[in-house]
């Protein structure tokens, strides 16, 4: 039996489909029962902070599927995950994990509960992707109703991979033992600055202009916005990171799956009412782009 914890976030709600459609049986771990849930998937209703919880989704468990939320207790939560799962005899634990693991907070944090993978002598395969493309969807709102974005990056490129790429790799690794033992870089076919990408939604008919700023008019513009202290520091240090260390793409996707990743263009295509006045939720539901 397959485990999924964090079926409901982006990269999981993606996954569970496609695990779906392997006859090994699959189990997702979830606060709430979803509206639209996925055939073939058992769901159980829990915290996976919860012990007693946990120890029940973990029962028959062969493999598991690690991805939590960025928040203050991540490291904390993935760590029981990675208790429960030695102690409930798992053979292979994949975890959404992050590049650069010795750099900013999140990238530490994340280290950290790789090398306990580690220590308890879980076979394991670690995802590191880079920002996802659908991150870009929380700056929707802004951009349709201002025609611009902000950020701190300059003109430095990013390495971004649609999740539903990492989803792939994910499927490759929990339904064979092609990726065992390694850690995987994921991202696109091409590192774009963010003027890259409002060039890009300028091509496709949505006219959008980056506007760079200081790290502190971030922060304050952020702080105004009520972001948590937590998440304002980490966008800072992953946009003062692109700044620091050079981007490059991998080619991890496809020597995994076989076929190329999903590029920035086609993704900004197909979701590009999103981004127009037509298609946008309401002006101050704008988040972000954070790496998970």
């Amino acid at each position: 039996m397959i485990l999924v914890i964090g079926g409901t976030g982006t990269v999981g709600a993606a996954l569970l489909p496609r695990l779906a459609a392997h006859p090994a049986p699959v189990t997702a771990l979830v606060r709430t029962r979803p509206a639209h849930p996925v055939p073939g998937v058992r769901y159980l209703v829990g915290d996976a902070g919860e012990p007693n919880a946990l120890r029940t989704a973990l029962t028959g468990a062969e493999q598991v599927f690690l991805a939590m939320g960025n928040g203050p207790r991540q490291r904390e939560l993935e760590l029981a995950v990675v208790d429960a799962s030695a102690r409930a005899g798992v053979h292979h634990l994949v975890k959404l994990s992050a590049p650069a693991t010795d750099t900013v907070a999140v990238a530490r944090l994340h280290r950290d509960v790789e090398h306990a993978v580690v220590a308890a002598r879980i076979d394991h395969t670690f995802l590191r992707p880079y920002a996802f493309h659908q991150n870009l969807l929380r700056l929707a709102p802004m951009i349709a109703h201002t025609g611009m974005f902000t950020g701190t990056t300059g003109d430095h490129p990013l390495n971004m991979v649609d999740a539903r790429d990492i989803a792939d790799v994910a499927t490759v690794a929990l339904t064979t033992t092609s990726t065992r033992g390694q850690s995987l870089v994921l991202t696109g076919p091409e590192a774009l600055s963010y003027p890259q990408v409002a060039d890009l939604l300028t091509s496709l008919g949505r006219p959008t202009r980056y506007v760079d700023l200081p790290p502190e008019r971030l922060r304050h513009d952020l702080d105004r916005m009520g972001q948590p202290s937590w998440l304002v520091d980490h966008i800072l240090e992953i946009q003062n990171l692109t700044r620091t260390h050079r981007e490059t793409p991998t080619t991890a996707v496809r020597a995994v799956t076989g076929h190329e990743p999903r590029g920035l263009a086609d993704f900004l295509r197909e979701h590009l009412p999103a981004f127009t006045s037509q298609g946008a939720a309401r002006p101050g539901g704008e988040r972000p782009i954070t790496t998970t």
